[in-house]
């Protein structure tokens, strides 16, 4: 047994260092930033909203966020591109307006594969709504 270490000895350290450096590498790529694409749907009601804060929560922590503001109304779709690590998160919305506000919160699961669509408004409403 002894003659079997001393002779492969340099071939099985060889072959631990890559294993180690596999299982290292594995482990980096998942915690590296992803971008992440994300349309927004302010729904029927948009032009009422003037701004808009949008904040991206892990375990009660924000992580991320981005704000728009428009003085003569929020256009009805808003696109966003955020680098998030891959996860669970908490989109945190917040209109606002002269007379109108709403938050909204949406889940994210990171990555997410091509463009993420999010409705910032009760979808009930807006079927109602539509002519």
């Amino acid at each position: 047994m002894a003659s079997f270490w001393s002779k492969y000895r340099k071939r099985l350290a060889f072959l631990v260092l890559v294993v180690a450096a596999v299982v290292i590498g594995r482990e980096l790529s998942g915690a590296a930033l992803r971008d992440v694409e994300l349309v927004y749907d302010l729904g029927p009601d948009h032009a009422e909203f003037v701004e808009l804060r949008i904040a991206y929560v892990s375990a009660e922590d924000e992580v991320a966020g981005v704000r728009f503001q428009e003085a003569a109304g929020l256009p009805s779709r808003l696109d966003h591109a955020v680098e998030l690590s891959p996860g669970r998160y908490t989109v945190e919305a917040v209109l606002t307006g002269p007379e109108l506000d709403r938050r909204v919160s949406r889940a994210l699961r990171v990555p997410a594969d091509g463009r993420v669509h999010m409705d910032l408004f009760d979808t009930a409403y807006a079927r109602r709504s539509a002519p």
